[in-house]
C-alpha cells in the first residue's frame, strides 16, 4: 500500500524501493501467497516503466501475467492490468505491434468482464488510448478517449477516482 501511495505522489523512487521490499517479504512466504507476488510484480513493472526503465520493467510484467494466468481462480481484470502494463512497456521499447496487441487484449478482457459501459472499461479504454498515442495512432486514440470520457460522465465518475486524500493515508 505504501508503494502505491508514494506513486500517487509521484515519488517513484520511494515507490520502487517500497515495492521491492514488499516483494522480498512476499517471495519468502508459502506458495499460497503467489497472487500477492503477482500484484507486487505488476506494481513494480509500472513504477520502473514510469521511471523510463522499460527493459528492467518487462520481466516483472511478464511474471505478473504468467502468475495471474496460472491462478486456480481466474482473475481477468488483473490479467488485463498486466497486459496493459506490458503494452505500455512495449510502447516504451518501440515494439509497436506488441504494444497494440497487448493493449487491445487488455481492453477486450475488461470489456468482456465488466461490460461495455462500466467505469472500469472506461479506465482501460483511457489506458488503451494512451498506448495508441505513444505508438503514433493519435486519431484512434482520440476516438477511444472520447468513448471513455462519455462512459465516465454517464457513470458520474471523473478522472480522479480518489475517495480520500492521499495525504490522509501517509504516516505522520
Amino acid at each position: 500500500v505504501l508503494a502505491t501511495l508514494y506513486a500517487r505522489q509521484k515519488k517513484l523512487a520511494a515507490a520502487e524501493a517500497a515495492e521491492r521490499q514488499s516483494l522480498s517479504v512476499l517471495e519468502a512466504l508459502p506458495a499460497a501467497h503467489v497472487a500477492a507476488v503477482a500484484v507486487g510484480d505488476l506494481h513494480l513493472s509500472i513504477f520502473l516503466n514510469s521511471r523510463k526503465r522499460a527493459a528492467e520493467a518487462l520481466p516483472y510484467a511478464e511474471r505478473a501475467r504468467t502468475i495471474f494466468q496460472a491462478l486456480p481462480l481466474p482473475e481477468p481484470p488483473m490479467e488485463a492490468a498486466a497486459d496493459m502494463s506490458l503494452a505500455s512497456i512495449h510502447a516504451s521499447l518501440g515494439r509497436r505491434g506488441e504494444a497494440e496487441a497487448e493493449s487491445e487484449r487488455a481492453f477486450r478482457v475488461v470489456e468482456s468482464f465488466y461490460g461495455p459501459n462500466h467505469p472500469q472499461t472506461a479506465w482501460m479504454l483511457l489506458a488503451h488510448a494512451a498506448v495508441l498515442r505513444r505508438i503514433d495512432r493519435k486519431q484512434e486514440a482520440r476516438v477511444i478517449q472520447k468513448r471513455a470520457e462519455r462512459i465516465l460522465r454517464e457513470a458520474g465518475k471523473n478522472y480522479l477516482e480518489e475517495t480520500v486524500p492521499v495525504e490522509a493515508l501517509l504516516p505522520h
